[in-house]
């Protein structure tokens, strides 16, 4: 199967980064966003296992991996994050590797117990037509909805899987197999009444893509 995967250049980038958010302080809010940390990373280990048993792009995702790791969040507390959109691509040429690198806010709901969380995403290097060089995505990570794969982040993802498989020029079902599955989750996200903003040029970007692929590469 990981034959299907074979690109013509290498690595592939499978690291996520996540900097501490604004608006960590004090205990309730890093409790908020140690779960948001969790959930990103159970969803890329759901999407990896997913992929393990397709013709498509299996072990593609083996590698994939959230950074820093779960038993060094105290690290993530301790350094400086960056503070805006500037300073997140400057960090980049540090993390050349990365999928993707995220900042972002932490957000009391007012009156509420719930916490909204608004990421701003850079992928490095020149963003393709259409599409935002930094993406914001927003989620709510204190409802079962946060629980479940199809989600902003998990759009956001498979967006840039399949974005970096392209470039490096892989095997197209693997490609199709990420913009479709990213088409998959935007559509669920439309029906939620949660698809907007950045998330929409996303959606139309991939769903440009999979209609030149019927055509022909």
């Amino acid at each position: 199967m990981a034959a299907h995967a074979a690109c013509e250049s290498e690595p592939r980038r499978l690291e996520v980064r996540l900097f501490r958010y604004a608006g960590t302080d004090g205990d309730p809010a890093k409790n908020q966003f140690t779960r948001f940390y969790n959930i990103v990373s159970e969803k890329l280990l759901h999407l990896r296992s997913e992929l393990a048993g397709t013709d498509a792009a299996g072990g593609y995702l083996d590698a994939m991996v959230v950074k820093p790791g779960l038993r060094n969040l105290d690290a993530l507390y301790r350094e400086e994050p960056p503070q805006t959109e500037t300073e997140l691509k400057n960090y980049y040429s540090l993390y050349s590797k990365s999928l993707m690198l995220l900042r972002g806010e932490l957000d009391l709901r007012p009156g509420q117990s719930a916490y909204d969380v608004t990421s701003y995403v850079y992928f490095g290097g020149a963003p393709p037509a259409g599409v935002p060089g930094i993406i914001h995505a927003e989620m709510s990570i204190s409802s079962d909805a946060a629980q479940h794969a199809r989600d902003s982040h998990s759009l956001i993802a498979l967006f840039l899987l399949g974005l970096d498989a392209q470039q490096r020029k892989c095997d197209s079902s693997t490609v199709l197999n990420f913009y479709q599955r990213a088409t998959k989750v935007a559509t669920d996200l439309e029906r939620k009444g949660l698809l907007k903003g950045h998330l929409e040029q996303v959606r139309d970007f991939v769903r440009a893509q999979i209609e030149e692929a019927q055509v022909g590469w």
